[in-house]
């Protein structure tokens, strides 16, 4: 039976891992342009360019996995209170679903919108 692995809340020091891995990923220019002028009082465009910036964060993920995979491995092993080589010998579903729990976070979606506010 495989475990079941559920990842903690994002905090604070968070922060760091991800820049650290959005800068290999190449993705700061488009984070920035995200919020170019945008009305930050119309939260449907927000949430609109938010979604839309999560798919071009997977998308450059997949082609650049290589790039970051031992950060990210690190990293979704400390969300999930286990070890990157766990990460790294899960099956491809289960890192995958994985992958999808992590971008798809609440906390993820708040800090986007608190940046553009």
């Amino acid at each position: 039976m495989t475990k079941i692995l559920e990842l903690r809340e994002l905090r604070g020091d968070d922060l760091f891992t991800l820049l650290e891995i959005f800068g290999k990923l190449e993705i700061q220019d488009d984070i920035v342009e995200m919020f170019n002028g945008v009305d930050t009082t119309d939260l449907s465009v927000i949430e609109a360019r938010g979604k839309a910036l999560m798919v071009s964060l997977i998308s450059k993920l997949l082609k650049n996995v290589k790039l970051v995979k031992t950060e990210l491995n690190a990293f979704l092993a400390e969300l999930a209170d286990t070890t990157p080589e766990e990460i790294g010998q899960l099956s491809l579903v289960t890192y995958g679903k994985l992958v999808k729990d992590f971008v798809t976070k609440p906390e993820l979606k708040d800090f986007f919108q608190s940046l553009s506010s």
